[in-house]
């Protein structure tokens, strides 16, 4: 098969030079779950050059209402390593770096961005390493998109883009917020939230989530990735 033929129609809308940039980028996205995933398969099709997968979690039977990776005969398996076949199976030239791993400190996270990414994604929900990974890329000046919550909800027409300053509605923005003004940062963290509130109240850190809003979120990082690499100078 001619690859040369995958990405077309990505040629026939942008330019010689907004096509290499798409080629020779490297992005960051860590968590590959429902809304990782989504930004993943949108970046792989997109044309992205190489990715760096990060998730140490396994496919759950769980998964299969709203994660790509999660199909029956995938529960079991690494996520990023389901997503490592998936992405060579979209475009055989991508250069995939899958680490099966959860990120425990800051210095894993330091390490991590010793290389210098294009963009990173953060589709993680552990808390901690949230923060340490979106005080990292700040101090580092890698550009960046930051999911919040979303499981919950069932309104697509209300996730957007923001800086986190303008955030409203949304708990774990709230707690982001708290704990970045902690380290002297109001504002310069941009998000896909949504403000429309959790339409019921989990328990057990379980959070009921349906098909369509990850998906949403996913392919929101996904645009702000491409579109950042596009317009860079």
């Amino acid at each position: 098969m001619n690859n040369d033929f995958i990405f077309e129609r990505t040629r026939l809308l942008l330019d010689d030079a907004q096509c290499r940039k798409i080629r020779n980028a490297h992005i960051l996205i860590l968590g590959v779950g429902g809304v990782g995933g989504y930004a993943v398969e949108n970046l792989a099709r997109a044309g992205i050059g190489k990715l760096t997968i990060i998730d140490g979690d396994t496919v759950d039977i769980t998964n299969c209402n709203r994660q790509l990776s999660a199909l029956q005969n995938t529960v079991g398996q690494p996520k990023v390593e389901v997503w490592k076949e998936r992405i060579q199976l979209i475009n055989p030239d991508a250069e995939i770096d899958a680490r099966y791993q959860f990120l425990r400190s800051e210095d894993e996270i330091k390490t991590l961005l010793e290389t210098p990414f294009d963009f990173a994604i953060d589709a993680i929900d552990e808390f901690a390493p949230k923060i340490w990974f979106l005080l990292e890329l700040k101090r580092r000046k890698i550009p960046f998109i930051s999911a919040m919550g979303a499981g919950g909800k069932l309104d697509p027409s209300q996730i957007k883009i923001a800086d986190i300053s303008k955030t409203s509605g949304c708990p774990l923005a709230r707690n982001v917020r708290k704990a970045l003004r902690e380290h002297g940062i109001s504002k310069g963290v941009k998000t896909v939230y949504s403000p429309e509130p959790p339409l019921k109240t989990f328990a057990n850190r379980k959070i009921g989530s349906i098909s369509f809003i990850p998906a949403i979120f996913g392919c929101f990082c996904a645009a702000e990735a491409a579109n950042s690499l596009i317009k860079k100078s």
